[in-house]
Order: C-alpha cells, then sequence, then structure tokens
C-alpha cells in the first residue's frame, strides 16, 4: 500500500517506529515531523532529513500543533514517554506528554477533521489470561505508562463520537527492527556485538508477539487510507507469541554463551499474544516478516 501527493504529519517521527514511518512516506509526500529533538541529533532520520521539514517541538505546544495540523491530509500520532520503568518513576510527567499533548493534538482536529491515526500499545491491556487477546478485552494496564496510552485512547474516541474527527487507533505489540533502543532483542544483539554476556530479566519463559517495524509501518498506512477503519480499534502484531528464551538460542544459539538473570522488571507482563483477524478483516493487514526472518535482517 502506498501514499502519494500528501500533507503528513508525523509527530515523533526522530523515533524508532516514526523514522521508519517517515522513510515509507516522504519519498512520494510533503512530510512534517514533529519531535522534541534537535534536529542535529535526529539520526534515525538521516535516510529522509533532506525530504522532510522537521520542527523540533512539544506536542503539547497547542499553538504550535494547531499551527502544523491545519493543512495536513494525515496526522500519525507517535511522540511519547514510553519506558515502563521510568512511568513509575514519573507516572505525572508521562500523563503530562502521553494523555495532555494527544489531548492537545485530537483538539486541533475538531473543527477541521483531518484523518488522525494515533498509536498505541498493547500495554493498555495489562496481564491477561486470554490468549489471543482481542480489542474487546478488558483494558487493565499493569503500569504508568499503559494507563496513560489507555487514557489517551479514551480521549481520541471522545473527539471521534462527539466531534467526528476520523480517528484510527492501532495497538502496538512488541515491535522490533534496526534503529530500535530497549526492546529485549535490540538490547541482547547490542552485547552481542560488544562480546558481553546477556542480561534476561526473570527466567526468560515470558512470552511476546513479536511484529517487525516493516510490517507496522504497511498498518499505520493501511489505518490511514481505509475509511473503514474510522473510530476502530486494532491489534498490531505478528498474531504468534515467542519466549524471550527462543529468542536467546535463535540469536545466540552456542550453549556457554554467558546469560546473567536479573529480578523480573515492574510493570512488566508474563504472557502476550494478539488476535489480528480484526486488523486482517477490515484493513487488509497481513504480517510479512516472520521472527527468524526479522533476526536474520537485524544481523545483516
Amino acid at each position: 500500500m502506498t501514499v502519494e501527493g500528501k500533507k503528513i504529519l508525523v509527530t515523533g517521527g526522530a523515533g524508532f517506529v516514526g523514522s521508519h514511518l517517515v522513510d515509507a512516506l516522504s519519498s512520494f509526500n510533503d512530510v512534517t515531523v514533529l519531535d522534541d529533538q534537535p534536529v542535529d541529533s535526529a539520526r534515525n532520520l538521516e535516510r529522509s532529513i533532506d525530504r522532510i521539514q522537521y520542527v523540533q517541538g512539544g506536542i503539547r505546544d497547542r499553538e504550535l500543533v494547531r499551527e502544523l495540523v491545519e493543512d495536513k491530509d494525515y496526522i500519525f500520532h507517535l511522540a511519547a514517554k514510553v519506558s515502563v520503568e521510568g512511568s513509575e518513576r514519573d507516572y505525572v510527567g508521562y500523563s503530562r506528554t502521553n494523555v495532555g499533548g494527544t489531548l492537545a493534538l485530537v483538539n486541533a482536529c475538531k473543527d477541521i477533521r483531518k484523518m488522525f491515526v494515533y498509536i498505541s500499545s498493547a500495554a493498555v491491556y495489562g496481564e491477561t489470561d486470554c490468549s489471543p487477546i482481542k480489542e474487546t478485552h478488558l483494558l487493565k494496564p499493569t503500569s504508568g505508562y499503559g494507563e496513560t496510552k489507555r487514557l489517551a485512547e479514551e480521549c481520541c474516541l471522545a473527539y471521534n463520537h462527539v466531534y467526528n474527527v476520523p480517528v484510527t487507533i492501532l495497538r502496538l505489540f512488541n515491535v522490533y527492527g534496526e534503529r530500535q533502543k530497549g526492546n529485549v532483542i535490540a538490547e541482547c544483539m547490542d552485547r552481542i556485538e560488544k562480546g558481553s554476556p546477556l542480561l534476561i530479566h526473570g527466567d526468560g519463559s515470558q512470552t511476546r508477539d513479536f511484529v517487525h517495524v516493516s510490517d507496522v509501518v504497511n498498518a499505520c498506512i493501511l489505518a490511514a487510507t481505509n475509511p473503514s477503519a474510522i473510530g476502530e480499534t486494532f491489534n498490531v502484531a505478528s498474531g504468534k507469541s515467542v519466549s524471550i528464551n527462543k529468542i536467546v538460542n535463535l540469536l545466540v544459539p552456542n550453549e556457554d554463551y554467558a546469560i546473567n538473570r536479573g529480578k523480573d522488571r515492574e510493570g512488566d507482563i508474563k504472557h502476550s499474544l494478539a488476535d489480528i483477524s480484526k486488523a486482517r478483516e477490515v484493513l487488509g493487514f497481513e504480517p510479512r516478516v516472520g521472527i527468524v526472518e526479522g533476526l536474520e535482517i537485524l544481523g545483516g
């Protein structure tokens, strides 16, 4: 799926997922990135920086976001504070950015009704015995971060229901790929490159639904261009789960490789697997990169 000749705003476009989306869109569209990083620090955008307008600023700046959304066809909202651990230390700061910033953006679309794709997270589900997880599952976040994403979703849906802002919500599961930091795959690969022991939190039996960043980009574009997606929420994942131990075995088949095991991280869930049937049926979304292929791509 491609988009051409559109004016597009990507908030958080200098981040991991945002930069991949910008790369995909900027060759054939007029793309503006809003990010709080200085432009000379936005290394993720080195492939597309000459093709875009880069605005350094915050999503809570109401006048700025109102000016930026006014002439846009699509708004992809990815800017957020994303650390589970960080949200436990600074829930107020996370709320101001993730909830307050989202509210400022969607409110700017109230009268001009621009297509608004909000990038949420599987963290809104929390710990659940339901597997695979459907979009209708009860939301009970187990972290401050997850709670801020849940509240931001409510803001978006309220503006859709009351003011007819064309909002679509994508709940991303465990995204991985080039340029990522912090994810267990990225951390393992960094340690392997340095020859350092791997660090696994818990016993490694916890499972995740890993989805390659290229599949996420495709889902974003499908969501923005499909009128049937308006007012809806979709899981974006591979629809398959894999344990952390399995990821380690794929990355370092050598059984003698040193592995340190730490405590479980506060707020982390034990198991995660998405039901992606709704995204398949409504968006035509189909994951194309499996975990083995995705790790091979990362390994170069």
